[in-house]
Formats: C-alpha cells, sequence, structure tokens
C-alpha cells in the first residue's frame, strides 16, 4: 500500500532508486556483522579461507535484473515499433537454486571485504567457457561478485584423462612421462564419482585439494550426496576440501543472507545500477 503510494506521488524510477539507495546501506551493515561473526571463527594465524566456485554457481552470481514486457507492434508514424514496459524478472534457476542467492551475496561481500579469498580453478574456467548461458540478457545482469579479485592458479594440463591410480593430459607428443602423476588418494573419488558430469566434478576437488582451497562450492545436489558417502573415507586418507552450497556454508558460519534489491529496468538500460 505505501509502496503504491510512493510510485503514484514521485513515480516508479525514483522509488526504486530509493530502494536501491535502502539496500546499498543494509549491504554494507549486513557485511559488517559478518566479517565480525566469521573473523571470530578464524584462527589469527592462519591464512583467509579460500572458496572456489563451480560453473552453475558463477552463473547464478549473474543476477538477472529486468527484462523488456512486450505489449506488441504498433505504427510510430512511416515505422512499426515494439511497444511495452520494462519490468523485474525473476532469476532462470530453479527454486532450490534461487535460494542460494542471497547466501552467495554475503559471501560476495566478504570476498569484497577480503575476509575471505575467491580461487578460479582452471577445471572451472574450462567448463564456463563450453556451458550455456542460462540468462535473457535481454536488459543485462548485475554480476553479485562485482569488484572482486580472484586469486588465479598455475596449473597446467586441465584436460587430464583418467586412467586406474595414473593420470595424464593430451599433449602434442604423446610421451609416456609428460605430464603425468599419481594421482593418489584422490582415486578414490574417480571411482566413486560416476558420469561424465561428475568426473568433472571429480577433477574439481582434487584440483581445490592439491592446492590447498578450503571449501567448494556448488549447488548440484547429486553431486554433494555422492561426496557425502565418501567425505569420511577422504578425512581420513587428510582430504582438507568440504563440499557445500552457499547457503550450507553461511549456516554453518552463522552468517547472515544478503537479498539484492529489485532494480529499476530502467535505470539498468543507462548502465547506473550495480
Amino acid at each position: 500500500m505505501l509502496y503504491a503510494l510512493l510510485v503514484k506521488v514521485f513515480g516508479e524510477t525514483k522509488v526504486r532508486r530509493w530502494h536501491q539507495l535502502v539496500a546499498r546501506a543494509a549491504r554494507i551493515n549486513t557485511g559488517e556483522v559478518n566479517v565480525r561473526r566469521f573473523e571470530k571463527l578464524q584462527s589469527r594465524v592462519r591464512p583467509t579461507t579460500r572458496i572456489a566456485l563451480d560453473t552453475t554457481v558463477f552463473q547464478i552470481a549473474n543476477y538477472e535484473r529486468g527484462a523488456w514486457y512486450s505489449t506488441g507492434k504498433a505504427m510510430w508514424g512511416d515505422f512499426e515499433i515494439d511497444t511495452g514496459f520494462a519490468g523485474p524478472m525473476n532469476p532462470v534457476f530453479p527454486t532450490s537454486q534461487q535460494e542460494q542467492i542471497p547466501f552467495l551475496y554475503s559471501l560476495c561481500e566478504l570476498a569484497r571485504n577480503g575476509t575471505v579469498t575467491f580461487v578460479l580453478l582452471p577445471t572451472v574456467e574450462g567448463e564456463k567457457a563450453e556451458a550455456k548461458d542460462k540468462h535473457s540478457r535481454s536488459l543485462g545482469c548485475t554480476p553479485l561478485d562485482h569488484g572482486i579479485r580472484y586469486q588465479q592458479l598455475e596449473f597446467s594440463c586441465t584436460r587430464m584423462k583418467f586412467s586406474h591410480s595414473v593420470s595424464w593430459g593430451p599433449l602434442t607428443k604423446r610421451k609416456e612421462d609428460e605430464c603425468k602423476f599419481d594421482i593418489g588418494r584422490h582415486s578414490l573419488i574417480f571411482h566413486h564419482l560416476r558420469g561424465k558430469s561428475q568426473q568433472k566434478d571429480a577433477w574439481h576437488l582434487m584440483i581445490c585439494d592439491a592446492f590447498g582451497v578450503d571449501v567448494f562450492l556448488t549447488v548440484d545436489e547429486k553431486f554433494i550426496r555422492s561426496f557425502r558417502q565418501i567425505e569420511e573415507r577422504l578425512v581420513n586418507l587428510g582430504f582438507g576440501t568440504k563440499v557445500m552450497t552457499p547457503k550450507e556454508f553461511c549456516e554453518a558460519c552463522n552468517l547472515r543472507p544478503t537479498h539484492p534489491p529489485d532494480a529499476d529496468p530502467q535505470a539498468i538500460m543507462r548502465g547506473s545500477i550495480r
């Protein structure tokens, strides 16, 4: 009722802009609270927590803010134009994945503050390049991770193939000793995770553990269930990476979710909304 009255008096664009300012203040306040809560859990002598994101989480981080809703064609002088209006748009993800957005936004705020470190996995970078874009891009997306500097991992042979306890990557010269190493305890992951998509996730996990990444964020429930079946055995072998959804991680650390504000699509078209 109050929103409708404000829109009637001041116009929808101005009211939505005010909403942006209020949401920005709430984001900063929530971020400061989360930093204090998270730092209480951390040892003062260890490095910051390192977090890696899978491909779907990266796509969820591109938050769709608005779309153009057509109402048909009309003549404007001698020209036919598309009439309609700009309005908010729900993210094009299942409900279970949409629920992750506020928690992922909170983690992005921690990364912007330097409280945690986001890491780019070379295997995920290759997967992102091949993944289909799930957004309409009609009025663009606002990246929740805007302003974050990801830590790069230097790693060659990102497209390796698995065979028993030894793996190697396809190179121009196929020699026996090129890009070949014993994957040790990680063989348990490859033997347990079946299917093309889960084999890719197995590589992500191996890289995370090899480079000391603390948390691998994913929303693949099937993959999480499969990992939970062998998690205790992996921990006993010295495996140190946790596999969690953004929501699970925030709840484990008692972090508040941060809800992205509804943007004014007109402002998105002008490029003035972040």
